[in-house]
C-alpha cells in the first residue's frame, strides 16, 4: 500500500499543466483555419439574433491571432464568401448581407467549408463555426434538399477525408437547434458550444480558439489513453547454469502517439529468486523504446539423492508496475478524457541447468577423515603402550602372583586383599625394555609411575614387584 501512495505522489508531483500539454502537442502557436457559416435566412431578423451575431463575430475577428486564417460565409439559399479585408478583418463582418433569405441550405454551405479546408494547410488544423438559428431548410431544386440525397453522401465521404485534422462547433441562437446534426454528419467531432442564450454569442466566439485548441488536443489524445506498454523479453539466458546468477535483458515501449508515460514501482517478480537492475520509476516519451539489463539470481532446489546430476530449471520472470502519465490532470479535468492506461503486467520463462545432488566426494571425504583419525589414534596408543615381554613377580609377606607379559601392552591387577587398602596396578610398555607400574588407589587418583628395571626389587604402595626379562620386545 505505501509503495501504491508513493507512486501515486510521485505522478502527482510530475504533473503537466496545460500550457505544456498544448505546447508538446504543437498546438499553442501553431496557425489554425476557421471557416464561420452564418445563417443569413430571414428568420435571423427576428430579436436582433442578426444584430448579435455580427458583433461576436467581430468580437471573434479581433480575438484570432494574425496567424490564424479565417473565411466567413454567409448561407440561405446559396452560400457566400466574404470578403476580408487583410488588416481589418472585423471590418468584413459590415460587408455581410442583410438576413432577408427565404431558405437555408445548410448542405450547400457545409460542402463550400469542406472544399476550402481539404487544401489547407495551417499546422494547427482547420474548424467549421456554424452559426444559425433554425432547422435546414433548403430550396426543394437544392442538391441537398435530402439527407440521403448522392450530393449529401458525397458531402459525408469527402468530410472523411479532412475529419482527422477539423473540428466542428455549432452556437444554437435561439431555437434550440444548432444545425448540429447536419455538421456531425460530415465532421464527427462536433461540438455544441452555449444554450442559445444571444447574450452568450459574444464570450463563446471570443473564447472559441481556446475550445479549439481543446478538442484538437482530444481528438489526437482520444485513443492514447487507453494505450499503455508494451514488454518484449530480446536476451533470455536459454540453458544458461543457474548456479551463478545469469544476465536478462527486457525492452519496454510505449504505444501512445502523442501521450508521455511514467511507470512506477516497476519491479520483475521471480519466485524463488530475485532480479535486480530495474529503475523503481522509468519515463517513456510517446513511442520512445528503453532496454535494461537485469542480473536474476535463481534459488535452485537441493536434492538429497547421492551422486551429481544435471536437471533443468523452469525460470519465470514477471515484470509489472504501474503505469500514469504526467498529463492525467489535464486530460481529465480541461479535456474530459478519462485516462484508463493498462497496468504492467507481462511475464516470460526460460529454462535453465544447474546440478543437484549430494556429490560422493562429500561423502567419502568424512568417512576417510574419521579412517584417518581412527588410524592416527590406534597409532598414538601402539606408541603410548608397546608390547611388554618378560615375567612380573608381585608379593605381599605370604601373598605371591606372577603376570606374564609377553605380547601384551598393558596388564592391570588388583591389590591383595592381605595388603589392606583396596587399589589397583597397571602395567605398561614404555619401548625401552623394563615395564613402568602405576598404583590408583580405590578412591583417588593415579599416582606417579614407577620403572621396574631387570631382577631388581621395587616396592609399589607396600607391594613388592620384580621384573624378569624374557629377550626383547618385537613390535
Amino acid at each position: 500500500m505505501i509503495s501504491l501512495l508513493t507512486a501515486a505522489a510521485l505522478v502527482l508531483a510530475a504533473q503537466t499543466g496545460s500550457a505544456e500539454v498544448y505546447r508538446d502537442l504543437g498546438l499553442a502557436d501553431a496557425p489554425a483555419e476557421f471557416v464561420v457559416l452564418v445563417d443569413t435566412s430571414a428568420s435571423m431578423a427576428t430579436d436582433h439574433r442578426y444584430d448579435s451575431t455580427r458583433e461576436a463575430l467581430r468580437g471573434l475577428l479581433r480575438a484570432l491571432p494574425a496567424s490564424d486564417t479565417v473565411t466567413v460565409i454567409t448561407f440561405d439559399t446559396d452560400p457566400h464568401v466574404v470578403d476580408l479585408p487583410p488588416r481589418n478583418r472585423p471590418a468584413a463582418v459590415d460587408r455581410m448581407p442583410p438576413p432577408i433569405g427565404e431558405a437555408t441550405d445548410t448542405g450547400k454551405a457545409i460542402s463550400l467549408a469542406v472544399d476550402i479546408l481539404k487544401t489547407s494547410t495551417a499546422a494547427g488544423g482547420g474548424a467549421i463555426v456554424m452559426l444559425t438559428d433554425g432547422k435546414t431548410a433548403p430550396p426543394d431544386a437544392s442538391a441537398y434538399s435530402s439527407p440521403n440525397s448522392p450530393a449529401w453522401r458525397d458531402l459525408v465521404s469527402r468530410g472523411r477525408e479532412v475529419a482527422d485534422r477539423v473540428r466542428g462547433f455549432t452556437i444554437p441562437l435561439a431555437t434550440g437547434e444548432s444545425g448540429k446534426g447536419q455538421l456531425r454528419t460530415v465532421i464527427p467531432d462536433t461540438t455544441v458550444l452555449g444554450s442559445g442564450d444571444p447574450d452568450q454569442i459574444g464570450p463563446l466566439l471570443e473564447r472559441l480558439r481556446v475550445q479549439f485548441v481543446r478538442a484538437t488536443a482530444a481528438s489526437k489524445l482520444r485513443q492514447d489513453v487507453t494505450g499503455g506498454v508494451d514488454v518484449t523479453w530480446p536476451r533470455l539466458p536459454q540453458g544458461a547454469d543457474l548456479g551463478e546468477p545469469v544476465q536478462i535483458e527486457v525492452e519496454l515501449t510505449s504505444n501512445t502517439k502523442y501521450l508521455p508515460l511514467i511507470v512506477t514501482g516497476t519491479r520483475v517478480e521471480l519466485s524463488g529468486g530475485t532480479a535486480t537492475g530495474l529503475p523503481d520509476q522509468i519515463t517513456l516519451k510517446p513511442g520512445e523504446r528503453r532496454r535494461f539489463t537485469l542480473t536474476a539470481d535463481v534459488e535452485v532446489p537441493g536434492s538429497a539423492k547421492v551422486g551429481r546430476q544435471r536437471v533443468e530449471i523452469d525460470v519465470h520472470p514477471r515484470l509489472v508496475g504501474t503505469v500514469d502519465t504526467p498529463w492525467r490532470s489535464v486530460l481529465e479535468s480541461e479535456l474530459d478524457l478519462p485516462v484508463l492506461l493498462r497496468p504492467l503486467d507481462a511475464a516470460t520463462g526460460w529454462v535453465g541447468t544447474t546440478t543437484v545432488g549430494i556429490s560422493l566426494v562429500l561423502i567419502w571425504l568424512p568417512m576417510l577423515a574419521v579412517a584417518v583419525l581412527v588410524i592416527a589414534g590406534y597409532a598414538r596408543w601402539h606408541r603410548r603402550k608397546p608390547r611388554m615381554r618378560g615375567l612380573l613377580v608381585a608379593g605381599f609377606d605370604a601373598w605371591r602372583a606372577e603376570y606374564r607379559l609377553d605380547g601384551k601392552r598393558e596388564v592391570r591387577f588388583a591389590r591383595p586383599k592381605v595388603a589392606g587398602e583396596r587399589g589397583e596396578y597397571a602395567v605398561t610398555g614404555t619401548g625401552e625394555g623394563p615395564p613402568q607400574i602405576v598404583y590408583t588407589p580405590h578412591e583417588g587418583d593415579p599416582f606417579e609411575p614407577r620403572r621396574c628395571l631387570v631382577d631388581d626389587e621395587l616396592i609399589v604402595h607396600g607391594v613388592s614387584m620384580l621384573y624378569r626379562d624374557g629377550g626383547s620386545s618385537d613390535d
